[in-house]
């Protein structure tokens, strides 16, 4: 990665079929007022003012917004289980965490009347999400890896090149055999 490179140097440039939903107000700035690039509005509690900054200048700047709705648990009763987790991870008791060192209780996975009722009063909000499904064009199927894909010099194959670059790499480890190098370097990328 070049050390010039910034997220919002990215951004600035052309993203052809890629929808750009972020918080971060700099990054809308850099992005610039586009179909595909949406401030994001975080549905919790723990979130609202966050929301509140990013809506707020979505609208004086005329940008377009979506709510979103962070999930790390599939249930709210879950959260015990995450902090439970939490607490033998760090060897401390459930008393003793932070706040910040779990993440937060309302970050579960809300039912849509949930979203409904946190965002009727937000015009627009939920009208900007049915564009982004209209105009979503992503077909996943269950059980296939993809891969973004990458040029290689010379259009050599892909595992070829890698092969390459991660054997030089390993090279540059002269504590180790070039027959141990080789086995470690055939296993990760199998």
């Amino acid at each position: 990665m070049r050390e010039s490179f910034t997220l919002d140097g990215l951004v600035r440039g052309e993203l052809p079929g890629l929808f750009l939903i972020t918080p971060s107000i700099r990054l809308l700035k850099a992005a610039g007022k586009r179909t595909t690039v949406f401030g994001e509005l975080p549905v919790t509690p723990s979130t609202k003012k966050l929301s509140r900054e990013v809506y707020e200048f979505c609208i004086n700047n005329g940008y377009r917004y979506v709510p979103t709705s962070p999930v790390y648990f599939l249930d709210k009763e879950d959260y015990l289980l995450h902090k439970t987790v939490t607490a033998i991870r760090l060897r401390t008791t459930l008393g003793s965490i932070k706040p910040e060192e779990t993440e937060p209780e309302d970050f579960y996975f809300r039912s849509y009347e949930e979203v409904m009722r946190e965002w009727k009063k937000i015009p627009g909000a939920l009208q900007n999400i049915n564009y982004i499904v209209d105009n979503c064009n992503l077909n996943l199927e269950m059980g296939k890896t993809k891969f973004p894909l990458f040029p290689t010099p010379n259009n050599e194959p892909s595992f070829s090149y890698l092969w390459k670059l991660a054997f030089k790499g390993w090279r540059c480890d002269i504590t180790r055999s070039p027959r141990l190098l080789s086995t470690v370097c055939v296993m990760n990328l199998k």
